[in-house]
């Protein structure tokens, strides 16, 4: 085994770590798999280039190659243009205050909580 397969062995917990970090800040329907696949990607490409002699940690290296990655890859998932894509995360946003505020009227002005919603 080389060096660029032992970092990049070595670096799957991170890298597992960075995607699961990045996964709950998606919607749900955004798989885990799909972030650790993309995030591979860069920690390919940041191993190849990774040269030691700098003085820098391989971690601190490949961060931004492997979070880039990864959002290169939910980029590229999406037909939506960034414009439209911000129009939908605002109206979905949107959508949830709302349920909240009904939520929160059915309970007589108590605060709604998850717990309350699900009875």
């Amino acid at each position: 085994m080389n060096a660029i397969d032992r970092l990049i062995i070595e670096q799957q917990p991170y890298l597992k770590a960075l995607a699961r970090n990045i996964a709950k800040t998606l919607p749900h329907h955004v798989e885990y798999d799909e972030l650790v696949a993309f995030g591979q990607i860069g920690l390919t490409e940041a191993a190849n280039a990774f040269d030691p002699r700098r003085g820098v940690s391989f971690t601190t290296f490949a961060h931004y190659r492997v979070r880039g990655a990864i959002f290169d890859g939910l980029r590229k998932m999406t037909w939506l243009p960034p414009a439209a894509r911000r129009t939908v995360v605002e109206q979905s946003a949107a959508d949830e205050l709302v349920q909240v505020s009904i939520a929160d009227i059915q309970l007589g002005g108590k605060e709604a909580t998850p717990a309350k919603l699900s009875k």
